[in-house]
C-alpha cells in the first residue's frame, strides 16, 4: 500500500467493473432529474443508490463498536458531537446500516439547495431564490466527488455527518457574503461552530469569513458602502470568538456531563504529529513524506485531480484573463461569493498541504476530502461547456477514484 495519494494508484489497479456499472446507472438518473431541474428524484435516488452500496468497515469502525460495547465515557475532541452520537447512543453496527444513506440524502439535498454563485453574480437585488434551473452540471459534480464514499450502507466513520453540517455552514456563509449584515455574519459563524463541534477538521475554514470582507476590500469587489473599516474589523472579530467561543462550551458541557476528552486525534493522532514533518524519521511508519518533498507534491497534485479533475487548468485560465485587467474592473467579473469560493478553495489546499495523515490515501480518504466540496462548486462557478461535458467529466473522474479504491469494492 502506497502512503502517498499518487495518480498512479488508478493504473496500478483494476476497475470494479459491476461497482462502475451501478454507478453510471444512477449517474444516468441524475442527469435526467436535475437537466429538468428537479431536486427530490435526485435525494431519493441518492439515498437508494447508497443504500445499495455495501463499504467493509474501515478506519475508526472497530474503534467506535469497542467504545460502545465497553461502554466507555470518553469523547473524542476533535470531533466531539459525531463521536458522541457514534459512541454514547446506539450501537455502531446498526447505526450503519441506515445513517450513512439518510445523511447522503440530506447533503445531496443541501448541495442542490445551494445558491447558484453566477446567479449571485447576475441578479443582486434576488440572488438567494432558488429557480428551477438545469442543475445537471451540479448535480454531475456532486456524483462524481471521491467522498460520496462516505454515504455507502456499513460505512461508519464521523465524516458521514461531518459533510452535511459544512453543507450548512456554505450556506450561511453565500448568504453572509451577499448580505454582510451582522446578522448574518453572526449566523455564518455560528453554523462554523456547530461544524466545527462535529469534526474538527472544520477549523481550517475559520479564516475564510473574516478574511472575506478584507478580499473584497482589498481587490474592490462589491460591498456594501456602510461597510466600513472599523465595521469589517468588528465583524471579523466576531465571528472568530463566536466559533471559539461556541467550541469551547460544546466542550465543557461534554465534561459536565462526565465524559472524558481524548486529545489524541486533534493532535496529529498516535505519532503526535499533527502536520507533514520537514525531517525524516525511518523509525515512524506515520511519516509518508517531508514537507516539500517529490513525494509530498506529487501527493498534494494527485488529491487535486482526484477531486476536481478540471479545476486546475479552468483556474489558471482564469486567472490569467484577470490579471491582464486593471484591479477596478474584478468588480465585473468577480462577487463576494466568488471570493468566498477561492478562501475555500485555498483552506483545502492549505490542509492536504499541512496535515499529516497518518494512514495515507487509501485508508484516509474520508478525512482527505473532507474540504474539497468547495473544489466542486468552483468548478460549476467557472464551467461555460455544455451539460454534457459535465457528464463526461464525472465518468473520467470516478473512473480514476474507483481505480484507486478498487479493494473497497
Amino acid at each position: 500500500m502506497s502512503p502517498a495519494a499518487s495518480l498512479q494508484l488508478s493504473f496500478e489497479n483494476a476497475l470494479p467493473l459491476f461497482a462502475f456499472l451501478r454507478w453510471l446507472f444512477y449517474a444516468g438518473v441524475v442527469f435526467y432529474y436535475a437537466k429538468r431541474g428537479k431536486v427530490w428524484p435526485v435525494v431519493v435516488a441518492s439515498m437508494a443508490f447508497y443504500a445499495l452500496q455495501n463499504l467493509p468497515a474501515l478506519g475508526d469502525a472497530a474503534f467506535l463498536q469497542g467504545m460502545y460495547e465497553k461502554a466507555e465515557r470518553r469523547i473524542w475532541a476533535s470531533e466531539p458531537l459525531t463521536h458522541l452520537l457514534l459512541t454514547q447512543t446506539i450501537a455502531p453496527q446498526t447505526l450503519r446500516l441506515f445513517l450513512p444513506p439518510l445523511m447522503g440524502g440530506l447533503s445531496v439535498w443541501l448541495w442542490l439547495q445551494l445558491p447558484d454563485i453566477k446567479t449571485l453574480m447576475a441578479r443582486p437585488e434576488a440572488p438567494l431564490k432558488h429557480d428551477a434551473r438545469d442543475l445537471s452540471v451540479r448535480g454531475m459534480l456532486i456524483t462524481a466527488i471521491p467522498l460520496q464514499m462516505v454515504f455507502y450502507r456499513g460505512y461508519i466513520e464521523t465524516m458521514m455527518i461531518t459533510v452535511p453540517a459544512g453543507l450548512l455552514f456554505l450556506h450561511a456563509l453565500f448568504r453572509a457574503a451577499d448580505r454582510p449584515t451582522p446578522r448574518n455574519v453572526i449566523i455564518a459563524s455560528m453554523a462554523l461552530g456547530l461544524a466545527v463541534l462535529v469534526h474538527g477538521v472544520y477549523f481550517f475554514w475559520l479564516p475564510v469569513l473574516p478574511l472575506l470582507p478584507w478580499l473584497c476590500r482589498i481587490f474592490k469587489i462589491r460591498l456594501p458602502d456602510s461597510l466600513t473599516v472599523g465595521r469589517i474589523l468588528s465583524l471579523s472579530l466576531i465571528s472568530v470568538v463566536i466559533v471559539a467561543l461556541m467550541y469551547a462550551v460544546g466542550l465543557g458541557l461534554i465534561r459536565l456531563a462526565g465524559l472524558e476528552l481524548d486529545w489524541m486525534n486533534a493532535s496529529g493522532g498516535g505519532d503526535g504529529k499533527a502536520f507533514v514533518s520537514f525531517t525524516e524519521d525511518a523509525d515512524n511508519p506515520f511519516i509518508a513524506y517531508t514537507f516539500g518533498s517529490w513525494n509530498h507534491i506529487v501527493a498534494v497534485f494527485s488529491i487535486l485531480v482526484y477531486a476536481a479533475p478540471l479545476l486546475l487548468p479552468m483556474l489558471v485560465m482564469r486567472t490569467v484573463r484577470m490579471l491582464r485587467m486593471p484591479p477596478p474592473l474584478l468588480r465585473d467579473v468577480m462577487s463576494p461569493a466568488d471570493a468566498a469560493l477561492l478562501l475555500l478553495t485555498g483552506a483545502f489546499i492549505g490542509f492536504i498541504t499541512l496535515w499529516n495523515f497518518d494512514l495515507g490515501f487509501f485508508w484516509d480518504f474520508d478525512l482527505i476530502f473532507s474540504l474539497s466540496i468547495p473544489l466542486a462548486l468552483l468548478t460549476e462557478r467557472l464551467w461555460s461547456a455544455r451539460a454534457a461535458w459535465a457528464a463526461l467529466l464525472a465518468v473520467m473522474q470516478t473512473l480514476l477514484w474507483m481505480l484507486a479504491f478498487s479493494r473497497f469494492f
